[in-house]
């Protein structure tokens, strides 16, 4: 259905939504290749300058063999857009302050809401453009945060015993 719609339609994102038992606040999992390393960055990064919840420095970017039969890494290969996610957002809650916070059905509404305002503002002022900044301004511009080319869904601490 992805395919046949890509077709007719200029397909520039897609996203699956998770929920995640071990890490906290919400993250994307991306793909990306040296070719794309900036790229496939940007939405990420846009959403979490936007959301209190998501969290651009928990992301990882990385395509791993373990996981070459998830949607997101089939559809990535299949459609050829840098922006295919998974969104995850942590059954437990996200983290204020140092302190966990549990998540609740508005924080979710609002990751929602916020992930609209994020897309649009990607389309508007990346997209349509046709401009994608390049490494040095992209670093510059988010303290040198690019997010991780290693790990997967069960990396490093998960703030969990």
């Amino acid at each position: 259905m992805i395919k046949e719609m890509q077709k007719n339609r200029n397909l520039i994102f897609y996203c699956d939504l998770h929920g995640h038992s071990r890490k906290k606040n919400a993250f994307f999992y991306g793909n990306a290749t040296k070719e794309s390393a900036v790229e496939t960055r940007i939405f990420p990064m846009i959403l979490s300058k936007m959301s209190k919840y998501v969290s651009f420095e928990d992301s990882r970017f990385a395509v791993q063999k373990a996981k070459e039969s998830t949607a997101r890494i089939a559809l990535w290969r299949e459609l050829g857009i840098d922006n295919v996610f998974t969104l995850e957002g942590s059954f437990y809650g996200y983290i204020q302050d140092k302190k966990t916070i549990p998540f609740t059905a508005e924080d979710f509404i609002n990751i929602g809401k916020d992930m609209c305002k994020a897309l649009f503002i990607y389309v508007t002022q990346v997209t349509m453009k046709g401009t994608s900044p390049s490494k040095e301004v992209f670093e510059k511009s988010f303290s040198g945060k690019v997010g991780k080319e290693e790990g997967g869904d069960d990396d490093e601490k998960s703030g969990f015993p």
